[in-house]
């Protein structure tokens, strides 16, 4: 349980970065994600 938990924050603040990222340069996130596509 408390592996979860501790995988969910990390995974939380993975993604608060990434939010930040994108409103930051949403040209550059789109451009990341045709790639990854």
């Amino acid at each position: 349980m408390k592996k979860i938990r501790s995988f969910y924050l990390i995974s939380n603040k993975i993604g608060a970065k990434y939010v930040d990222a994108i409103l930051k340069n949403p040209k550059r996130f789109l451009k990341i994600i045709s790639i990854a596509e």
